[in-house]
Order: structure tokens, then C-alpha cells, then sequence
């Protein structure tokens, strides 16, 4: 049995455990209180239940997971909501103050408090796994355990468990719309900190997702509930074949995920998306085909990044179709889409996708969830040139504040150096450069020697410019 342990972080992270949960319960016939029974809801039970859930001595199961927040009011919530009795109350792990929106307070001062901890039960939960494949990391780097405590947690697996895959999910900030002053700070050093530890880390962020689905299910979403939950479907596909082992014909693990997705170390940031989005009132009269379900995913509107991924290259995709699709129609789907004008790929990536099929039918979530589902669905995780975007505005939102010095005596305070920040918007003008190589080797067309991005060598230069000074060397967005 390959296992997948996941860590949800921070607030973010651990509000989106109750529709991750949620939904592998459902998958696998499991009910709010652990008890396995094939008479509850629509899934198929037996299939790699372990994967993700560890059977307990009585007969249940609980998550494979641990759920950490630096205050305890979130993780309270699961502790008293509905699924309190799958939980092993261990593993949800609170501290008595917050991070206060700081990076620095909860990298340098409450991560020493709460690792201890957190290591500890760690070592109990891969006791636990007979092939443990990866760590699954859910957090937001918005926040301040997310951003911080997050990265402790990073540095600590990279240490203790180097051989180990890590994998993120993670929400970023959006380009126009924020809910904290020094998102800019706390995401790019998070970044800084974790980008040659982590494999791979899918982007989101929470104007695409809103954006995603007002305009695709015509609602007007004024909470995280439903965010949340069409979230909760993509980390559900991404490892699916660890959970159904013997259901399709083309499976993707995490390993080959990985291989197909990262081309180079630091270029390992996909965007996701989703399709179908079926409204309520159309789920009876809606039938997807493979293809229709790709043209979706290439649509701006179904990704759950605030890019314009149509008008760029792509450098890595992987389709991972699931329910009622023939291998043979997913295959001719990939083609036809090699052959149209909405897919560009970089010369020097002339295959590009890769094909995940898997009989496993999608479940249907609660009555109250506006996301309805078919008898098939298609998640796509892709690496795209455009996210080079991203990271330019949140930089150029970086040095806005800093350039006035504004709230860094806050992290000061805790006990980071200000060059450290100079140091960190160093380090994402690098991985910018990075996706701005690949673009420009795009354009140029086959260069006599290619760029080399498998060493942090090419860094260097990038490293030599003042803070201040390193985005105008960036080009504009388009």
C-alpha cells in the first residue's frame, strides 16, 4: 500500500479539511463517525481505503492526517462539528495564540513551541504506513501559520525525511483582491524559504475560484463553503489512482504526476481547473464527452488561477479524466487538442500531456452544495508559462510596501534581519526569470544552446540586484 500523508496548515488549510474529508468519506463508505458500512452513500469502499485512512482497533477509520493551526478556534470547529468522531484528537494539534498575520512570529517563534509536537506525531502516523509515497501539504501563504509555520514544517520533512515527495496545494494572493495587509510579505517568504525543499506546488487563488463559480454556476458566493468544496475536487483527483488501484487503464501516481509536471527544480509551479461545472437545475439533461470535457478545462474561466493561461504556453499538463470515459476517447480527446489553436506547448516539450483515466464515478456531494457532478469529470494540472504573472504582481506588491519599509518592524521584531527580505524578493525575481527563459527560448525558437535551469547557478546574477531595483528588469505583464 503506497500512503499519503496530509497536512493541513493554518486556517486555510484546515477549513478546507472539512470538504477534503468530507468528500474521501463519501468516496469510500465511511460515515461522520468512522465506521465503514457499504450501505452508506454511493462509493466503492474497499478500493485503497488505506491510502488515505488507517484502520483503528475497533473497526473504524479516521484520516491519515493532521490538522495544525496556531490558535485554536479553527481546528475547535472540527473538533465540534459533524465528522468530530472520525477524527483521532491527537492528531488535531492547536496552539493558544495566533501568528498575528506574520511570517517571522510563526517561523522563528511559535514553530519552535509546536514542532516538537508536530514531529512527534508525524513519526507515529509513517509508523503507521507500510510505503509511504509523499507528503500532502494544504495551507494558504497568505496568512501567517500558513506562511510560517508551513515552512518550519518544510525545512523539518527535508531534514528528517529528505527521500520523501512533498506536495502542495496551496492559496495564493489574488491579483486585486486581498483580506490581509502583508500578503505579499508572508507569500514570497514562504517562497523564498521553501522553493528548492518542496517537489511541486499548485497555485490557487480565491478571485479565480469565485470568479470560476459565479460564472460558470451562476453563483454568488459569499462564503468559503463552496470554494472550499470545488477546491476539495481537485485535491481529491490528484492522487486517485492511490485510492483506486485496479479501476482504468492509464494510471498516474504521484511519482509520474511529478515527472510529467516539473520540467526543471524551480519551475514547479502549475495552475489546476476543473470541468464539468453543472448547475443544479441541468444535471438531468447535461452528457459530457471527453473532448468536451478538455475544451473546458483550457477555458480561462475554469481555472483556478488568475492568469491568462489561453495566451500562453504551456510547458507540462496533465489530464486526469475520471468516471464514464473510454481510454480510446480520452487518447482521441488529447489529440484533437495537440491540433488546435487553444493548446501551445513550448518546442522543446513536443508531447506535453499526460493521460490519467479512471473508472472510479464522481459522488455526489450533499444536497445543499449548488456543484453538481456527472457520470464524468476531468482535472487538469498544468504547467504554464503565465504564472509568471502571478508571481510579477505579487512581487510588484512586495516592493510597493517595501520600498517604504512599511510593517516590516513587525517581523523585525520576531526575529528576521530586513535583508532577508531583500533576499527573498531575490529569490522570486529568479524563479520570474526562470519562466521568462522558457518564454523566451519559446519565441526565439530552437536556440543553439538552451538554458540552463537544472542548477541554481543561473540565480546568481538575479541574486546581485538590489531589491529595489529587481522588478524593473521584469517585463511588464501583458
Amino acid at each position: 500500500m503506497r500512503e499519503i500523508i496530509t497536512l493541513h496548515m493554518g486556517q486555510a488549510g484546515v477549513q478546507l479539511s472539512h470538504a477534503v474529508w468530507e468528500l474521501a468519506c463519501l468516496e469510500h463508505c465511511i460515515s461522520p463517525t468512522g465506521e465503514f458500512t457499504a450501505a452508506f452513500g454511493d462509493g466503492l469502499p474497499s478500493e485503497g481505503i488505506e491510502s488515505v485512512f488507517i484502520e483503528c482497533t475497533n473497526g473504524n477509520y479516521c484520516p491519515r492526517a493532521l490538522l495544525m493551526d496556531l490558535e485554536p478556534t479553527v481546528i475547535d470547529e472540527v473538533r465540534m462539528g459533524a465528522y468530530r468522531q472520525l477524527w483521532n484528537p491527537v492528531n488535531l494539534i492547536s496552539g493558544k495564540e495566533d501568528a498575528a498575520s506574520n511570517y517571522a512570529r510563526a517561523y522563528f517563534a511559535q514553530s519552535h513551541i509546536h514542532l516538537p509536537n508536530i514531529r512527534e506525531r508525524l513519526r507515529v502516523l509513517i509508523e503507521q504506513c507500510d510505503a509511504l509515497t509523499c507528503f500532502q501539504l494544504i495551507y494558504s501563504a497568505n496568512g501567517g501559520t500558513g506562511s510560517g509555520l508551513t515552512a518550519a514544517l518544510c525545512d523539518d520533512l527535508s531534514d528528517l525525511y529528505a527521500k520523501k515527495f512533498k506536495f502542495a496545494t496551496s492559496v495564493y494572493p489574488s491579483p486585486t483582491f486581498s483580506e490581509i495587509t502583508v500578503e505579499p510579505y508572508n507569500a514570497l517568504l514562504h517562497t523564498a524559504t521553501t522553493v528548492d525543499i518542496c517537489d511541486c506546488a499548485i497555485l490557487a487563488d480565491n478571485e479565480a475560484v469565485h470568479r470560476a463559480i459565479s460564472q460558470n454556476l451562476g453563483e454568488v458566493s459569499t462564503g468559503f463553503s463552496l470554494l472550499n468544496r470545488v477546491i476539495a475536487r481537485l485535491i481529491n483527483a490528484q492522487f486517485l489512482c492511490h485510492r483506486y488501484h485496479f479501476l482504468g487503464q492509464q494510471r498516474v501516481d504521484v511519482t509520474d504526476l511529478l515527472t510529467n509536471l516539473v520540467p526543471f527544480p524551480r519551475v514547479h509551479f502549475p495552475i489546476m481547473a476543473f470541468a464539468p461545472f453543472v448547475r443544479r437545475e441541468a444535471l438531468a439533461l447535461e452528457n459530457f464527452t471527453a473532448t468536451q470535457l478538455l475544451s473546458q478545462v483550457y477555458n480561462d474561466n475554469c481555472h483556478f488561477s488568475s492568469i491568462n493561461a489561453s495566451n500562453q504556453a504551456y510547458m507540462s499538463c496533465a489530464v486526469l479524466f475520471r468516471g464514464a470515459i473510454a481510454h480510446c476517447d480520452a487518447v482521441e480527446a488529447v489529440k484533437a487538442a495537440k491540433l488546435g489553436s487553444r493548446t501551445r506547448f513550448v518546442d522543446w516539450c513536443p508531447t506535453g500531456f499526460k493521460v490519467g483515466v479512471n473508472c472510479s464515478p464522481p459522488i455526489s456531494l450533499p444536497a445543499d452544495c449548488p456543484l453538481k457532478v456527472n457520470d464524468c469529470s476531468l482535472a487538469m494540472i498544468a504547467g504554464n508559462v503565465g504564472i509568471r504573472d502571478a508571481w510579477y504582481t505579487t512581487r510588484r506588491h512586495f516592493d510597493l510596501l517595501f520600498n517604504k519599509r512599511a510593517f516590516v518592524h513587525w517581523f523585525v521584531s520576531e526575529g528576521m534581519e530586513e535583508g532577508e527580505f531583500m533576499e527573498a524578493a531575490d529569490v522570486i525575481s529568479s524563479i520570474i526569470q526562470d519562466y521568462e527563459d522558457v518564454s523566451r527560448e519559446l519565441k526565439a525558437g530552437n536556440a543553439d544552446e538552451p538554458v540552463d535551469l537544472t542548477t541554481t547557478g543561473n540565480h546568481a546574477a538575479a541574486a546581485a540586484v538590489p531589491a529595489t531595483a529587481a522588478v524593473a528588469a521584469v517585463p511588464p505583464m501583458p
